[in-house]
């Protein structure tokens, strides 16, 4: 049980700095061109953000362990394939009913992948079995 708890604190605060890295320092300047159609002032609302975060490290950290073998590769592989559909689903999703421009939703797609592979990298690192 400490190796959840660890392993999902763990997802949880690499969301956090990823998506602060990402949104708040590399996407920026394209969000302040969105400015019309995003919430642009998120501090009253911080909390919903964090509280995606603990739900999705919880559920990534937890679909991780259904899996027989546990292994380093096998987390990057489940974070690869993961970061694919949930880079795609999102970020199509947006792009179907949202007035947005398609090299915000490449980039959504590009740091999705790329995040979640490195999540599920982590979470593989911190639950193989010895």
């Amino acid at each position: 049980m400490k190796k959840f708890i660890f392993s999902v604190l763990t997802v949880f605060f690499l969301l956090c700095i990823m998506d602060f890295v990402i949104n708040k320092i590399i996407l920026d300047p394209i969000y302040n061109q969105m400015s019309s159609i995003l919430v642009m002032d998120t501090g009253a609302k911080i909390f919903l953000i964090y509280l995606a975060n603990i739900v999705h490290a919880i559920a990534l950290v937890t679909i991780y362990n259904m899996f027989a073998k546990k292994t380093v590769k096998t987390g990057l592989l489940f974070g690869i394939l993961y970061g694919l559909s949930y880079g795609f689903g999102f970020g199509f999703g947006f792009y179907a009913v949202m007035p947005t421009a398609l090299s915000i939703i490449v980039a959504w797609i590009i740091s999705a992948f790329m995040e979640i592979s490195l999540v599920g990298l982590i979470i593989g690192y911190m639950n193989k079995e010895k």
